[in-house]
């Protein structure tokens, strides 16, 4: 940019001091803001005087109607100008949009392109005229149109080639808005994509107090352990503070500690060297290298071997790890993230984790429930999973049976929110019909529903019976009819005669 100016006061002596300067605020106009309304005005008022012009426009080409729109405009009739549009070819604006080439017009009145309409319109009378194209990478997006010199004078081939390098600062204040506009939507839809796929649901007084500590950890690049049974959601707790922080640029990397050990393990975490053991061929990056910028995530972390933890212990005071086989100390910045479903303080007295490390890890410890313990939040996760898994099969089931939902609720859920997930996906995939009904689930799931119950409830229990021994018998033992006149499911009644071992008299 800088040598355009060099070139252009070489060759045109009689470029001014001022204009020069002009022409350096221009450049640095256009990367003072992504607000193109803004810089746009600000670089036609600023051509306005570098030209001694007294009105000028850009007019930006709508790729859907191919008409030019007068999107800024400066002079006395701005307002007028941008009630306008112009189709490719009509006026000299047009004809330069469909050219691409510049116009210099001394004389407005005896050039046959030049279109009266306007002008007449708005009563501002053009004498002359600069119209030069606005392009990016070779293609014509717009054109600026430089209208009428002042103290009844020409424009020139200077003010021509300077108009030429003010659509150039143009074209690059435009590139930089819609660069960032685009950046900005694919960051809207990536972080939209983020939160349908990590999402953590829950309306349950347990997990409010989880979504508040994940919001205050977020803001902070503390070391974060995660407790809690398995099947909980510890992965996409790290994930939430991952993606709510501002780490969000760099990478998210898991790491399940349990599936490797020994060298092996050491060498996914902190990388090798080339020979650094049979097999190692080539030099590799460790999950910590990968993860630099970003925020590492180590689950199953109490299956770390003693040699190990003293290497993570050193990681978390120095942030520095050594390649498996090398000996040079390389400096990483990240977020460790570590998670466990074992009993660690008790690991610790039994002297199988170093107490320095467990203290290091759990700066701030979150601990999940277990999905037993926040049961108001199993129809809410049920109806997300079924949603989710009927979309990605093209299935139909939208709804679940109250039957089916109760009996959802009343499980005690070993699995925790992993198994509800395998479940609900399991009832779309082999079941049919739009209602997910209780012949959907599992007998383990079904039979929670005649398991022993409390002491408390054989009384309830036994005028149930009662009243459904009436009906039977009201019906002559028609169990549909029945059903229908106790307002249950054919199937649910069958499971209550046979928990109360009820038979049909030897009469029917």
């Amino acid at each position: 940019m800088s040598s355009s100016l060099t070139d252009l006061k070489e060759n045109y002596g009689l470029l001014s001091k001022e204009q020069f300067m002009n022409l350096l605020e221009v450049s640095r106009t256009i990367h003072s803001t992504l607000a193109l309304d803004d810089v746009l005005e600000r670089i036609m008022t600023q051509t306005n005087a570098i030209l001694s012009a007294e009105a000028s426009s850009i007019l930006l080409m709508d790729p859907l109607d191919k008409k030019l729109h007068f999107r800024t405009t400066t002079g006395a009739k701005s307002k007028e100008l941008k009630k306008f549009t112009l189709d490719m070819g009509e006026g000299i604006a047009g004809w330069v949009a469909e050219h691409a080439e510049s116009v210099l017009v001394k004389d407005a009145d005896t050039d046959e392109r030049f279109s009266r309409q306007i002008s007449e319109m708005i009563s501002f009378p053009t004498k002359s005229m600069i119209c030069v194209p606005c392009k990016m990478e070779d293609r014509v997006i717009g054109v600026i149109e430089i209208l009428n010199k002042k103290g009844q004078k020409c424009f020139d081939e200077k003010d021509l080639l300077l108009a030429s390098l003010l659509s150039g600062f143009a074209a690059i204040a435009i590139n930089n808005a819609k660069s960032h506009t685009q950046t900005r939507k694919e960051n809207s839809l990536l972080k939209s994509e983020i939160n349908k796929k990590y999402i953590l649901i829950g309306e349950s007084a347990e997990m409010k107090s989880v979504f508040n500590l994940i919001q205050k950890v977020s803001k902070t690049n503390s070391t974060v352990h995660i407790t809690g049974p398995s099947g909980t959601g510890k992965e996409l707790v790290a994930r939430n503070i991952h993606y709510q922080s501002e780490r969000v640029g760099g990478a998210f990397v898991p790491v399940a500690c349990s599936i490797l050990t020994g060298t092996l393990l050491e060498s996914e975490l902190f990388g090798h060297e080339k020979g650094a053991f049979t097999g190692a061929d080539k030099l590799k990056l460790g999950k910590f290298e990968s993860a630099n910028g970003g925020t590492i995530f180590l689950d199953e972390i109490g299956t770390l071997n003693h040699e190990t933890q003293i290497k993570l212990l050193r990681v978390l005071e120095e942030r520095q790890i050594e390649r498996v086989g090398g000996n040079q100390l390389i400096d990483i910045d990240i977020r460790v993230i570590s998670a466990t479903n074992e009993d660690l303080p008790k690991l610790v007295q039994e002297g199988k984790f170093r107490e320095d490390l467990f203290y290091r890890l759990k700066v701030i410890c979150i601990d999940l429930p277990a999905l037993k313990d926040r049961k108001d939040d199993i129809s809410l996760l049920a109806h997300r999973f079924l949603d989710q898994f009927s979309k990605d099969a093209g299935q139909t089931m939208t709804r679940i049976h109250q039957e089916a939902l109760e009996c959802l609720v009343a499980y005690s859920w070993p699995g925790n929110v992993r198994e509800l997930r395998n479940t609900i996906e399991r009832a779309v995939v082999l079941g049919e019909g739009d209602v997910l009904t209780l012949e959907h689930l599992s007998e383990e799931i079904r039979k929670n529903e005649i398991d022993e119950k409390p002491k408390s409830s054989l009384a309830l229990d036994n005028a149930d019976k009662k009243h459904i021994e009436a009906v039977l018998n009201q019906t002559g033992w028609n169990k549909s009819r029945a059903a229908k006149i106790l307002n249950i499911s054919r199937n649910r009644l069958d499971r209550k005669i046979k928990s109360f071992e009820m038979k049909a008299p030897d009469y029917l």
